[in-house]
């Protein structure tokens, strides 16, 4: 696949859920977006407008049988992309945390406003995931055991 340079892509995502008896009902079309290497991007949109929903699809996390019914999202892992919509949750499991994360919707549940967010997330974790963050934001960690 081309490298356009994102760090993810989604383009036409639709998402839908299962419907008794009709097949799939839409929640969600059209939906594109990227977001390149160092950016942090905010979702924004009325209540129920399907901002949560095609997140959550994107990364597979989608419960009730949701699903990406259309469109592709690409992530760069590494050099090249994958379409995380065409993983089986083994995969999704190996990219997640390590490599893709995001803060929940109600961020008083994820976050905590009295620590720092290499203090929030738990200490297994910022190895795999926070560090990358921190040396490509270009931030000095004085300790070496966080290398």
């Amino acid at each position: 696949m081309e490298n356009s340079g994102h760090l993810l892509e989604l383009s036409g995502v639709a998402v839908g859920f299962p419907e008794k008896g009709r097949g799939v009902k839409l929640v969600t079309q059209g939906v594109s977006l990227y977001v390149d290497p160092g950016e942090a991007v905010g979702i924004v949109g009325e209540s129920g407008s399907g901002k949560s929903v095609s997140m959550l699809a994107s990364v597979g996390l989608l419960s009730g049988g949701g699903r990406i019914v259309e469109g592709s999202v690409r992530f760069l892992h590494g050099e090249e992309y994958i379409e995380l919509n065409t993983l089986g949750q083994k995969e999704l499991n190996e990219v997640r945390g390590d490599e893709i994360s995001m803060i929940f919707q109600e961020p008083m549940t994820s976050l905590n406003p009295v620590m720092t967010l290499l203090l929030t997330a738990e200490p297994y974790h910022w190895p795999k995931f926070l560090f990358k963050v921190f040396i490509a934001k270009g931030y000095y960690l004085p300790e070496d055991r966080y290398l």
